[in-house]
């Protein structure tokens, strides 16, 4: 299968596009974005979540993001203690690993091993819940908790020990960064404070471009066109989409 012609006209219309955003540069400013101008790699993009999931951050919208985070990964015991919650970057574990994200309630604890790029370690995710197993269970009131991997991939079985992370299947919760795109964009109209709900717009448009590969709208409507040309496109395309997990 010839996948070449659509690879080139694909080229071309974005091609176009770009000139065109060349153009009027000085109105839409297509290209620039707040976060090419901050720390964009993977402790970066922890730290600003982190600082939007403490009630206590200096946001000062106190818990809109945390309660809504909360709803989206089903612990919802935890929203009468969210304005408790604390929030630390980077906890270190019994095994000297280090939680990217750790959020600690009088009721519950929550886990998120933030992996944008970065390859899985040995038997990381199952080390990081055993360790919140057992500092959930050290209260004289056992605490709920859940260990989060945030990624566009699944982890592999060297990260969970596989038949191994069986026993912590209910406790674990993988997430997506269109996941997350998706409760950006919710939280952002619910911001009180210009400057907080331009920090959070921006962040979900770094997400969806650097993290979920998202064209925009204009590039994605020429990129469909492309596609259903014509029968032979779309045989194309569907090769294309097999072959790029491996690529």
């Amino acid at each position: 299968m010839n996948v070449t012609p659509l690879l080139q006209d694909v080229g071309r219309r974005l091609q176009v596009i770009r000139e065109l955003e060349e153009r009027f540069s000085d109105v839409l400013a297509p290209r620039f974005r707040i976060f090419n101008y901050l720390r964009d790699d993977e402790y970066g993009l922890s730290r600003c979540l982190a600082d939007l999931l403490d009630p206590k951050g200096p946001h000062g919208q106190g818990a809109i993001f945390l309660e809504r985070f909360i709803d989206m990964i089903e612990m919802p015991q935890l929203r009468t203690r969210s304005v408790e919650a604390k929030v630390k970057l980077e906890q270190s574990t019994d095994e000297k690993r280090r939680i990217d994200i750790f959020l600690e309630f009088p009721n519950g604890l929550i886990g998120i091993e933030n992996k944008p790029w970065a390859a899985d370690q040995e038997l990381q995710l199952f080390d990081y819940a055993r360790f919140l197993e057992q500092k959930a269970a050290g209260r004289s009131d056992p605490l709920e908790w859940k260990l989060i991997y945030l990624s566009n991939r699944e982890p592999g079985k060297e990260s969970t020990g596989g038949e191994h992370f069986t026993s912590y299947e209910q406790w674990y919760k993988w997430l997506t960064y269109e996941e997350l795109e998706g409760w950006l964009q919710e939280c952002a109209p619910r911001c009180n404070a210009l400057p907080v709900r331009v920090f959070v717009e921006e962040l979900a448009k770094y997400v969806s471009t650097q993290l979920n590969g998202e064209l925009g709208m204009t590039a994605e409507k020429e990129v469909m066109e492309s596609i259903l040309a014509d029968e032979e496109s779309i045989r194309a395309a569907a090769a294309i989409s097999l072959a790029w997990p491996d690529m």
